[in-house]
């Protein structure tokens, strides 16, 4: 679970990275998005909720859609919260909880 969990966060990180750093959409950079969601299981209303856009402009981005930068910024952090979120669940189911740290 270690190795799903890190491979996550570094997915996290990624997304994170590239947003801070102001880098230009990538060519299949919503369709990436989309993959990201139906990876780890994430449905559509939930990542509208998350980046508060609706569904539809997330729909749109994920089809390679032009969408204003406020909206493709907050569709990148709500997704890479989400794997984060996703990937520190991961790292719990290894922890055994009834042994003391």
């Amino acid at each position: 679970m270690k190795v799903a969990s890190d491979m996550m966060s570094a997915t996290a990180d990624r997304i994170e990275e590239n947003i801070r750093k102001k880098l230009p959409p990538g060519e299949a950079e919503g369709e990436g998005c989309h993959g990201l969601r139906e990876q780890h299981f994430i449905p559509l209303s939930t990542l509208a909720a998350k980046a508060n856009q609706m569904e539809a402009t997330i729909a749109v981005y994920e089809s390679g859609g032009a969408v204003s930068a406020e909206a493709r910024e907050a569709i990148s952090y709500a997704i890479a919260a989400l794997i984060r979120e996703r990937a520190i669940h991961f790292a719990m189911l290894g922890v055994d909880s009834s042994r003391p740290n």
